[in-house]
């Protein structure tokens, strides 16, 4: 019984991680998205309709610092086998 309560109890504090989870990569996900300002395959954007692979080929890197979203674009070669 003591370990029945102690799994009702601990159902709040799971659901909050998640919430606060999906969250994040939902905010992860939108950083990245408007840090590409143009439109390549599936991404695609009204205000930047055009694909650039002059300013936007390789990836976009989200990462957690310090509890804080850092969002960077580590230019490579356009990996999607779509040519320009």
């Amino acid at each position: 019984a003591a370990s029945a309560r102690a799994r009702a109890a601990s159902r709040p504090a799971t659901l909050i991680r998640s919430i606060v989870s999906a969250s994040l990569i939902s905010e992860a996900v939108t950083r990245a998205a408007l840090v590409r300002e143009e439109t390549r395959g599936s991404h695609w954007r009204e205000d930047f309709s055009q694909r650039d692979d002059a300013n936007f080929a390789g990836h976009v890197d989200v990462s957690l610092v310090d509890g804080r979203l850092s969002v960077s674009l580590r230019p490579g070669p356009a990996t999607d086998g779509e040519q320009p």
